[in-house]
């Protein structure tokens, strides 16, 4: 889901280009041929089973972003350069006082989220001809209804963008759009995200005394003839209700509102990485706890700001898929209340952000987790978690200062594992020989630590393994021909180690690159 300039001498970051849908990498089965020497891009392993999407490979793509094989993969390198609802009922646009969805009753207004743009100003006042539709949508108001007396609130605009809507000629005349009272629920839940984040100033876009632009793609939004399900970003099931919401790089700004929960019952998936909204503690973030039938959720590289790991999300139960990377969640990883009850998860960016925690038990024992990326983060501790993951396959956490200790032996027991990077922390003694036990290790990248001794001929053994990288360490003595010999008859393309300097650290006679930085 992360994109990393190939030039770039730091871990994968979050916060560069977008990259494909959530939905895109976890179902497609894309295998790059090519190995570019870079950031290891995350691997996804071929799920077979009917519960959990397919998920990851490694794409040979500069940065993790995550694409799925059956389980063989191009690896590039090491991070741092390194149930369908069918309702189809027909029924004519009735709307009546009576509604299926339960009011969320916040007591706070939502006084931080408005609009400023004049021409969006309702003209016409809550007249009696209205009652209808105010009452349907002060029902499920967040704020039951006394959001529409400010004219100048994204709620207002959106009830009257909807009212005119309803009425306008192209609406009247068009056959595809049947308003039910949960269309037009969705529909005004999607009308206030838009007066709510296109072209909406926030703290950050007046600091940055940035222009404000609209958003990238509007395509079909707000045309009243024009289904919703046909808007950009968005997707239905085949009875008319939103299922996805994808928005990923496209100029949201403002703050993301809450009034998404309106369709928490057919939501499964909301993504949107790389936006420049501001949505900050518990009035801006916990809203998401109530996004219960989330299976897919990807707010990397955004402004979700809060103290450490939100707690709402760990009433997202049926999560497979998670990226909060590079969201100013700075603080605790709180495993007890988040992590112990995520128990479908397989996916998870946590990377860019600044914890300063060891992994949590919780996190660690996730009975599904396959990859879990926690790059630049402040993560503190040893590696020993490791060895309490049961299915984890793909694991960068470089760019840790403080993670300290040697390489637990107990790692030649996590034979799932296949992709491991732990670059430019503070590492201390030598390369397990156990590490030859992970017989379908593709790649693993060490360097920029403080490793000592030799490299184990053991590590011969591992024919399936397509990049090692050890340079900037403390390592000496010879590369051994068994290591080698990988070059030559296995899959081993990169192999480097301190064997540049006069004398060589490590002699090597078969290492493609001498010395950091290795390409």
């Amino acid at each position: 889901m992360n994109n990393t300039d190939t030039n770039n001498t730091e871990a994968p970051s979050s916060s560069t280009t977008p990259s494909p849908s959530m939905i895109e990498i976890i179902t497609n089965i894309s295998l790059s041929p090519t190995i570019t020497p870079t950031t290891p891009t995350p691997i996804t392993l071929d799920n077979t089973t009917t519960n959990t999407p397919t998920v990851l490979t490694t794409t040979a793509t500069p940065s993790p972003s995550p694409t799925s094989t059956n389980q063989s993969l191009s690896i590039s390198p090491a991070p741092t350069n390194h149930d369908t609802d069918t309702d189809t009922n027909t029924d004519t646009p009735t709307v009546t006082v009576t509604s299926t969805i339960t009011p969320t009753i916040i007591t706070t207004p939502p006084s931080s989220i408005s609009t400023n743009d004049p021409s969006s100003t309702p003209s016409s006042s809550l007249s009696p001809s209205n009652f209808n539709l105010i009452t349907l949508l002060s029902s499920v108001a967040l704020y039951n209804g006394t959001e529409f007396l400010d004219y100048n609130s994204y709620q207002s605009k959106a009830f009257t963008w909807l009212q005119t809507s309803i009425s306008s000629p192209a609406s009247q005349n068009s056959t595809s759009i049947i308003y039910t009272h949960d269309k037009l629920i969705a529909r005004y839940a999607m009308a206030c995200i838009y007066y709510s984040t296109n072209a909406v100033s926030n703290a950050l876009t007046t600091d940055d005394t940035r222009q404000l632009y609209s958003w990238a793609n509007d395509q079909g939004w707000m045309e009243p003839a024009i289904d919703e399900c046909d808007w950009f970003g968005i997707t239905c099931d085949d009875g008319g209700k939103i299922i996805q919401f994808n928005m990923n790089g496209n100029n949201l700004t403002g703050v993301f509102p809450p009034e998404i929960t309106l369709i928490s019952d057919t939501l499964i998936s909301l993504e949107l990485q790389f936006n420049d909204f501001v949505n900050k503690d518990d009035q801006g973030v916990a809203f998401l706890g109530q996004l219960t039938n989330l299976k897919y959720l990807d707010i990397g590289a955004t402004n979700f700001i809060y103290d450490g790991i939100p707690t709402a999300l760990g009433r997202l139960t049926n999560l497979e898929a998670l990226d909060i990377s590079y969201t100013l969640m700075w603080g605790p990883l709180r495993g007890p209340e988040v992590w112990a009850n995520l128990q479908k998860l397989n996916y998870l960016e946590l990377g860019g952000n600044s914890y300063n925690e060891s992994i949590p038990d919780e996190l660690a024992t996730l009975p599904l987790l396959t990859n879990l990326y926690v790059e630049n983060a402040l993560l503190e501790g040893t590696l020993d978690f490791i060895v309490k993951m049961p299915s984890i396959f793909e694991l960068w956490i470089d760019s840790n200062p403080g993670l300290k200790g040697t390489i637990p032996t107990e790692i030649g027991l996590v034979t799932t594992l296949e992709s491991l990077s732990v670059t430019f922390g503070a590492l201390t003694g030598t390369l397990p020989s156990e590490l030859g036990l992970l017989v379908g290790m593709q790649g693993m990248w060490f360097y920029g630590n403080s490793i000592t001794g030799t490299m184990p001929r053991e590590l011969g053994s591992l024919s399936n393994m397509v990049e090692f990288q050890t340079e900037s360490n403390d390592m000496t003595g010879n590369v051994p021909a068994e290591v080698c010999a990988l070059l030559i008859t296995a899959a081993l393309s990169q192999l480097s180690t301190d064997c540049s300097s006069d004398p060589p650290k490590i002699d090597c006679v078969c290492c493609t690159c001498c010395g950091y930085p290795c390409p």
